[in-house]
């Protein structure tokens, strides 16, 4: 699968992007972008956008995300996007 597309982080709390259309989304968060904090998990509608809010704020500085297809396939980890 293609890699998400982390288009927005702001406020330290909401991550909007792109993925797979239908795909679930897991965000992670750390100081280095290497993914080592689950956030949470969305899914990207049928167009393939998606918007992450973590109740709590992100616990990293680096935001990533990975994406899931319906069959378990899973795509490698995003660039990693800073937060706002």
């Amino acid at each position: 699968l293609a890699v998400p597309s982390i288009t927005q982080v702001t406020s330290g709390t909401t991550v909007v992007g792109t993925a797979c259309p239908g795909c679930n989304v897991e965000i992670f968060s750390d100081a280095d972008g290497q993914g080592r904090v689950y956030e949470g998990t969305s899914s990207a509608d049928s167009n393939g956008r998606f918007r992450f809010t973590a109740l709590c704020g992100l616990n990293g500085p680096n935001v990533t995300a990975t994406a899931t297809d319906a069959t378990g396939n899973t795509s490698g980890f995003s660039l990693p996007v800073g937060r706002g």
